[in-house]
């Protein structure tokens, strides 16, 4: 999967015309600086824009897979998070779009503090919302 995301994000990059390379130009014109040194000014700054692009290409993939892993581990943790809210005696949400049924202490858990409560219901929302998408 990297190997597809580093060629099109090199494809992106490349593409990227930097428009402060002409404004480089004129002002490296105006300056009445002698040819070679001119020359190689312009050479170290197309390297430079060059080295910048490659390296953005080189790292957006790993940064892309490092979020499409943590997207996976969300999910499992969510699901792991369903799955102890279930064996809990909780019950299960609402399956209609939209519809979130949250939770009220029952006999068996006793009085349970307005914070608790809340918290609860906090956590039935997230994991809904999680599975919903």
């Amino acid at each position: 999967m990297a190997t597809d995301r580093s060629g099109l994000a090199w494809e992106v990059m490349a593409a990227f015309d930097d428009p402060a390379t002409a404004t480089f130009d004129a002002v490296l014109a105006a300056a009445g600086l002698d040819p070679m040194t001119a020359r190689a000014l312009r050479f170290w700054q197309r390297e430079s824009v060059h080295n910048t692009k490659q390296y953005a290409a080189s790292a957006i993939p790993a940064v892309l897979d490092a979020v499409a892993h943590a997207h996976a581990d969300a999910q499992e943790a969510t699901d792991r998070g369903a799955q102890a809210w279930i064996e809990a005696g909780h019950a299960v949400l609402a399956e209609a779009p939209g519809v979130i049924a949250l939770p009220e202490p029952t006999a068996a858990q006793g009085e349970i503090s307005s914070h608790d409560l809340l918290e609860m219901r906090r956590r039935t929302v997230a994991v809904r919302l999680a599975h919903l998408g």
